[in-house]
């Protein structure tokens, strides 16, 4: 285990693996840049006091017994999200954390590693763009979205794929394409290609009224 400890301490993600009763017994470097706590500050220690992560909505997801620790449990994944955690300063950051589970021998939980990256600025940006995007929805004709694809709030996700929803929501900060192949680590042939699919799919003729046309519906 110390092995792999080594491995995954090196990366360039801020890192922390807990045990299965949630105790922290893994902190890396860049996990103390981001989030402002050292390794000696936060090991043994509950993951949840540290993190104290909320999503989107504000509900907690870092608490006793989480759904990742659950899941972790079963030695069934868990999808990658962003939540709201504190910095030992107190403030608010954004960050995209994903789990990789490492089962004992016996078949059982051994750790659950957290990869996390802040994306505090994408999300600033994307707060930006929703706003700007409900001024253009506001001022562009209802029957402009006539030919759009009218989906149920909460299941128009399901009508894009999730490397198309991820390129949606960059394309929501307002980056160029060249940036976005940038950060998905595609071409930016591919970009644009994932751009036509999104527009074909709603319905729309610019990426302005894609977004616009996805924040009315939930689907950023």
């Amino acid at each position: 285990m110390g092995r792999i400890f080594e491995f995954i301490a090196n990366t360039g993600d801020g890192v922390f693996a807990v045990d299965r009763r949630q105790s922290i017994v893994l902190w890396n470097d860049q996990a103390t840049r981001i989030l402002g706590y050292t390794a000696e500050e936060t090991l043994g220690k509950k993951c949840y006091g540290i993190v104290c992560g909320r999503d989107a909505q504000g509900c907690v997801v870092c608490r006793r017994g989480c759904d990742a620790i659950t899941a972790a449990g079963q030695l069934e994944p868990s999808p990658t999200a962003d939540i709201a955690a504190r910095t030992k300063a107190g403030n608010e950051v954004w960050l995209n954390l994903s789990t990789v589970v490492v089962p004992s021998r016996c078949g059982e939980l051994s750790v659950l590693v957290h990869l996390f990256r802040e994306v505090t600025q994408e999300h600033s940006m994307l707060d930006v763009a929703r706003d700007l995007a409900s001024m253009v929805s506001e001022a562009i004709p209802e029957k402009r979205f006539a030919g759009a694809r009218r989906v149920p709030r909460g299941t128009a996700c399901l009508e894009l794929t999730r490397r198309e929803r991820e390129v949606l929501i960059l394309v929501a900060t307002g980056i160029s394409t060249d940036a976005i192949a940038d950060k998905l680590c595609i071409s930016p042939r591919t970009v644009r290609n994932h751009v036509n699919n999104i527009l074909g799919k709603l319905g729309v003729h610019s990426r302005l009224e894609a977004v616009a046309y996805s924040i009315k519906n939930g689907l950023v």
